[in-house]
């Protein structure tokens, strides 16, 4: 059997030819971003951003600029209540999916989470929120987008030519799908339009079988930055033994901790950060009372000689 290349597949694959597995076709609905006409100014959403996870304005104006943020009247059953969007795009910038946040806590309604977590019907599969830095040539995956926005608050100033995206979830085929299409885009070739979801879902697996990463081939381009715990290490190590090259980015746990997400470890970070600079305050003044009753004392002393 002959051995080919990964960009020599693509072009097998364009042709139309490819014949290694069979497809059931499922039928995916068109998916209708219902929520624009009920979209709100971005209040309630910034408020949740910055008080309930930690994120900083900046991070939000990131994210809201590149137009995967929002903010909606969404009906949840019977009930009119406000969410956060991200939203999926696709190279046009069309909505072509999203996730939904709660903005509302309802621990009775939504038990052992608190508020409401859910998938736009329709959505793409396989797909999730992403932002670009620069020309990406190599992908961070998160677990989820405010995951995703809290890796990038903590690592921004060394992200550069990177894609940025939120499994949402644990999905190897959301991994496949956009190593695919950045490995399109680097080779400045399109997508058959043949291709289904399900095909593009395979990415890893056909990389695995065409060499993409043999003998260390291509081992900068995926870092996972999902949730450090038993599932999270889970996914890795199979990578790994599929001989899948990645970057383990998990954030780091205390011994003891049984989880810890990118969102947790931000907010600790900054929780430890306001500790130190309050106590730095509090050692400051301290030292400026100290050294103000010296002064004082030295004074005083001195007037005593003078007097005597």
């Amino acid at each position: 059997i002959k051995e080919i290349g990964f960009n020599q597949a693509f072009e097998y694959l364009n042709d139309g030819t490819f014949k290694e597995f069979t497809v059931v076709n499922q039928v995916q609905e068109h998916f209708s971003y219902y929520l624009e006409p009920y979209e709100q100014l971005f209040v309630e959403a910034r408020r949740y951003l910055k008080e309930k996870r930690g994120l900083s304005d900046d991070t939000i104006d990131f994210f809201y600029d590149k137009g995967v943020l929002a903010q909606a009247n969404a009906k949840v059953g019977d009930v009119i209540e406000p969410v956060l969007v991200f939203k999926n795009l696709d190279k046009n910038g069309q909505v072509v999916g999203a996730a939904l946040q709660g903005l509302v806590a309802a621990p009775d309604k939504y038990f052992g989470r608190g508020y409401l977590k859910q998938i736009m019907k329709n959505s793409q599969p396989y797909n999730g929120m992403y932002v670009d830095i620069g020309t990406p040539n190599r992908l961070v995956f998160a677990e989820s987008s405010i995951d995703l926005m809290s890796y990038y608050e903590l690592h921004k100033d060394s992200l550069s030519d990177v894609r940025l995206v939120s499994l949402e979830g644990l999905k190897t085929g959301t991994i496949g799908r956009h190593l695919i299409q950045l490995q399109a885009e680097m080779e400045r070739r399109p997508l058959s339009s043949s291709w289904t979801d399900e095909i593009l879902a395979q990415g890893l697996d056909e990389a695995v079988k065409q060499g993409y990463f043999k003998d260390g081939k291509n081992s900068h381009l995926l870092t996972l930055a999902v949730d450090n715990d038993a599932k999270g290490k889970q996914l890795i190590e199979e990578l790994k033994d599929k001989s899948i090259p990645v970057i383990d980015a998990t954030p780091p746990k205390a011994e003891g901790q049984s989880k810890m997400d990118w969102n947790a470890y931000l907010q600790e970070t900054k929780a430890t950060f306001s500790t130190e600079k309050y106590q730095e305050k509090i050692d400051n003044l301290i030292s400026d009372i100290i050294l103000g009753d010296e002064t004082y004392y030295l004074w005083h002393d001195d007037e005593l000689v003078n007097l005597g």
